[in-house]
């Protein structure tokens, strides 16, 4: 019975594994139409989302079966409901990616080039988060879970840095008010999904302690 479950958490680690990817790609994506204002790459990163919203459902049964059939305890039950809960984490990502999508398609103005080095920062460091939030998953890494975690702080910082230097462009330069607008719209959405990759993280370590102890 316990060489069955392992498996099934074996094979749910891997479903988790291509969720993370497909999740990663959409990102990649939907960052690319929003910044190049290109609304096909928009509407393909609209209908990639959906693939989350597949996977998330397919885990969740195969969570919900193996709760009925197998009864797990401890640490097994432990994994299971991280399962769940890192599921619905990058369902989230996806459906923030979806709202940029949809704001790429909804508006036209140009992206200002202020900042924009800044939002690129942030992105690069939310991918390198969101990989190193899932291996620390998959191979039960609770010290990457903390190191990964911690990094938020540095999308927080150069969130702050973004929103000095957007409400000082808006000061100086009215008529571009609602272009500047949209870096600090692209900046909030790097921040939440940062969130949820510190939660990734979080359920990393619950695993083993039964505690989260990562805020997010």
């Amino acid at each position: 019975m316990r060489n069955h479950l392992s498996r099934d958490l074996e094979t749910l680690n891997h479903e988790i594994l291509k969720m993370a990817v497909v999740t990663e790609e959409n990102i990649r994506l939907a960052f690319d139409a929003f910044l190049n204002r290109d609304s096909l790459r928009a509407k393909e990163a609209l209908n990639r989302y959906y693939q989350s919203k597949i996977f998330e459902g397919n885990i969740d049964d195969k969570c919900a079966i193996l709760l009925a059939r197998q009864h797990p305890v401890a640490r097994d039950l432990r994994q299971l409901i991280a399962t769940i809960k890192i599921s619905s984490d990058l369902e989230r990502i996806g459906d923030l990616t979806s709202h940029l999508a949809r704001n790429t398609l909804e508006n036209h103005y140009p992206i200002p080039i202020e900042c924009l080095e800044n939002i690129l920062q942030m992105i690069d460091v939310l991918l390198h988060m969101l990989r190193g939030a899932i291996d620390a998953f998959i191979n039960e890494d609770e010290i990457k879970a903390k190191i990964i975690a911690e990094m938020d702080l540095q999308i927080d910082e150069l969130r702050n840095t973004v929103y000095q230097k957007v409400v000082a462009e808006m000061e100086e330069k009215r008529e571009q008010i609602r272009p500047l607008t949209r870096l600090l719209f692209l900046s909030r959405l790097i921040e939440r999904m940062g969130d949820h990759t510190v939660s990734i993280c979080g359920w990393t370590l619950y695993i083993s302690t039964g505690k989260r102890e990562i805020a997010t």
